[in-house]
């Protein structure tokens, strides 16, 4: 898959991250596993792509995150 994510954040708290989930003919990929591991505290977080291919996972603490999708 092809992914694109974009992170944001917010007062220095926290944030959040979004994206979109594409296949190699740039097709928006419906119910993807998106997930998230915290480097820093080994942390996981999953959530599903909607019929858009589109996820966020919100109010995440400051880290760097490893983010897959898999179908």
């Amino acid at each position: 898959f092809f992914f694109c994510a974009l992170s944001a954040w917010a007062q220095n708290i926290g944030g959040s991250i979004s994206g979109q989930v594409l296949d190699s003919q740039g097709l928006a990929v419906e119910a993807a596993t998106i997930e998230l591991i915290n480097l820093t505290s080994g942390q996981k977080l999953e959530t599903i792509s909607d019929r858009s291919g589109r996820f966020v996972v919100p109010s995440l603490p400051q880290a760097l995150y490893r983010v897959s999708a898999s179908k």
